[in-house]
């Protein structure tokens, strides 16, 4: 793939993503009642509870090995979610690393992120675990790197999870018009349709990430025919 579609690829998958969380919102799915794009976090969730939930979406190529928790990409996700979660305590219900890789699970240790955040949920404690223990090590390693106190570090990681799609970045298109399909306002459109109101959807959540202050109008989503 040719570098620039390479790159708009990555940054349609986000948008689309965070496509797939407004049409659940609209349909009235999950804990969500607003969606917020590129604030603090790629995409913020709004909860009925009035706290947030916090989104990193990160990409990869699907022949690349699967992300351990050094990798530059979890590794800064974690980061920006322990020094959220210490900027607005008590605000935050959850934080999700969503990717179209999958995450390393070959052993129990301090590259796998999954195992590490399952440590920290059976058993919170670190203090007194050895340096060499993969949970500790884990704790210790994202401490130092966000500046933190070892009790925020550890509530960040109880609240964080991992989703995995393993798929090509492309494919998130169709996952995007099943869940317009979901929405009982479009279960009975043609498929041009949902295409064009997908795409539409994904041109609304672009201006809503963008810097630049656009002022929005629906008329410039409404699709004919």
């Amino acid at each position: 793939m040719d570098p620039g579609d390479d790159t708009i690829a990555r940054f349609h998958y986000q948008f689309a993503t965070a496509a797939i969380h407004a049409i659940n919102i609209a349909r009235g799915v999950g804990s969500a009642k607003a969606i917020i794009c590129e604030n603090f976090e790629d995409i913020i969730l709004e909860r009925h509870d009035s706290k947030f939930d916090a989104i990193q979406v990160k990409t990869s190529d699907r022949h690349r090995p699967p992300f351990k928790l050094s990798d530059n990409a979890v590794e800064k996700s974690l980061i920006r979610f322990i020094k959220l979660n210490m900027k607005f305590p008590g605000q935050f219900s959850g934080f999700y690393f969503e990717t179209n890789h999958e995450m390393w699970s070959d052993k129990e240790n301090s590259q796998n992120a999954e195992w590490v955040i399952n440590e920290i949920r059976r058993n919170p404690r670190v203090k007194g675990l050895r340096r060499t223990n993969g949970k500790r090590a884990a704790v210790d390693k994202l401490r130092v790197r966000s500046n933190a106190p070892v009790d925020v570090v550890v509530e960040t990681l109880s609240k964080t999870n991992f989703r995995s799609r393993k798929e090509d970045v492309t494919s998130v298109h169709s996952l995007l018009h099943q869940a317009m399909l979901t929405h009982p306002q479009c279960c009975d459109l043609k498929y041009h349709r949902i295409i064009a109101l997908s795409d539409a959807l994904i041109a609304a959540v672009f201006r809503a990430s963008s810097r630049a202050q656009i002022a929005f109008s629906d008329r410039l989503y409404e699709v004919d025919g």
